[in-house]
């Protein structure tokens, strides 16, 4: 599994990741106005997020036959009653799931909307280092940078708690069942 893993991921990384940002960037961004703190917060984040995609893809025909296997010789070594544990597992996985996504994709969006902000001023700060230092305005522009990585660690650390539960939860359930 190692080795078809890192399979997939040198793949993702030389040839598909590029050709579907590329893609994807003409498509988007040809029509709008996009800031260089979104460009870098894109191909920073969103492409290293679809290296680790390619990696993962095959799990979904591999988790699928050995779910398969594993409730039919749990139905053979237990009986009818194995299927009471797979639906409370279907079930329970699904109700903490869908709760986990949706707080996961409100904390994503928000930690991506600080990020862009804080990479586009942290360029222009950059760009303009020379009229900051001039007017030793070094302090306001510093507490602003701040101010958003605060906010973008907040967002960091309430995902990971969020993960966290969501690794425990599904390590915990199967033993429930």
């Amino acid at each position: 599994a190692q080795q078809v893993w890192w399979w997939c991921l040198s793949i993702g990384r030389s040839g598909c990741s590029c050709k579907l940002l590329d893609r994807l960037s003409k498509r988007l961004f040809s029509y709008q106005e996009i800031s260089n703190g979104q460009i870098v917060n894109l191909i920073s984040t969103d492409a290293s997020k679809l290296e680790v995609l390619f990696g993962f893809l095959h799990y979904l025909w591999s988790a699928t036959a050995q779910v398969i296997v594993s409730v039919a010789l749990l139905i053979v070594l237990l009986g009818p009653g194995a299927l009471a544990g797979f639906g409370f597992l279907l079930l329970a996985f699904q109700v903490a799931e869908k709760i986990i996504l949706k707080r996961s994709m409100i904390y994503r969006k928000a930690a991506a909307s600080i990020t862009d902000k804080r990479v586009k001023i942290t360029q222009e700060i950059l760009q303009g280092i020379r009229v900051i230092k001039f007017y030793a305005w070094e302090d306001s522009f510093l507490s602003r940078v701040f101010t958003f990585r605060d906010e973008e660690l907040d967002l960091t650390r309430k995902a990971t708690l969020l993960r966290a539960s969501n690794f425990a939860f599904t390590t915990m359930a199967p033993v429930v069942a």
